[in-house]
């Protein structure tokens, strides 16, 4: 269907089905209203393995995947059955809400050309407005945007399921210097950056260095630390740097705020700053 506005329950499609389409939805919240959204299969020609995520401008953050029975059950590669999302969250003050709905890739859609799915959100259980402010979209913002080391930016939101990708040209003989760091306390996260050229394979970095702001830390295996690494290139290539975090919900270490952690990234070449291409933004990762 095309954007608009219109009441909880909504019925729309993923077309295609996969992991590249998305949906995204806005509603507003009271403060203190109990808000469930909730995310399930119309029929079984089109059934798929249904996911969302989504925030508030007040700082609530809501994801969800498996939790409910879906009326008609998806197509699964795995021994168990694959359920439907929903999750529940109070709202910390009157807000404005974004869902983001889309589908796993490591599963099969019964239907590779669409994916009809039904979203409802309620507030103290009465169905509230919804609207769909981007139908069919890519899952991830990316333009291909150029960029100069040193780099401030965001993974939103702020789990192991979300990333940013950036390229970056290199010539046999450089030292690459890459660094990864934290950016404020409240939006301080576990970070990684795997680096991948295709002369050397790839290499993940994770704890080298200290964190300007420290991280929440993980309950068995303490602080975590930011990346860093310096090398010398082998040949003259192109290389991919993906930047990530290591939380995984519901799991309270790792970010400051699920729904967002910042992050500066440095990248000389002998020394001097980078250009650096931003390929793919906040991508949501089958």
């Amino acid at each position: 269907m095309s954007t608009g506005t219109l009441t909880s329950p909504a019925f729309d499609n993923l077309s295609p089905c996969g992991e590249d389409t998305v949906d995204r939805w806005e509603f507003d919240v009271s403060a203190g209203q109990t808000v469930v959204v909730r995310d399930d299969t119309v029929d079984a020609p089109t059934a798929s393995d249904l996911r969302f995520y989504g925030s508030c401008d007040g700082g609530d953050y809501f994801d969800s995947n498996n939790e409910f029975a879906c009326t008609f059950p998806p197509v699964t590669l795995f021994p168990v059955a694959l359920a439907c999302p929903q999750a529940t969250f109070t709202a910390s003050g009157s807000e404005h809400c974004t869902v983001t709905a889309g589908t796993f890739g490591n599963s099969p859609c019964h239907d590779p050309s669409l994916s009809d799915y039904v979203l409802r959100v309620t507030g103290d259980e009465a169905d509230l407005g919804l609207s769909l402010t981007d139908d069919n979209v890519p899952n991830n913002s990316g333009t291909d945007r150029l960029v100069v080391s040193p780099v401030t930016e965001d993974l939103t939101p702020c789990f192991d399921e979300f990333f940013d990708s950036y390229s970056l040209d290199i010539t046999a003989g450089q030292t690459v210097f890459v660094r990864l760091d934290t950016v404020d306390a409240a939006t301080a996260a576990d970070l990684f950056v795997f680096l991948n050229c295709d002369s050397s394979g790839g290499h993940d970095y994770d704890d080298e260095a200290d964190c300007t702001f420290a991280p929440p830390p993980h309950p068995t295996k303490g602080q975590g630390g930011c990346p860093r690494a310096v090398f010398t290139a082998t040949a003259t290539e192109i290389c991919e740097l993906t930047v990530g975090s290591d939380q995984f919900p519901p799991d309270p270490f790792g970010c400051a705020q699920r729904g967002i952690a910042r992050y500066r990234l440095t990248v000389t070449r002998d020394g001097v700053n980078a250009a650096l291409t931003l390929a793919r933004d906040d991508e949501w990762a089958p």
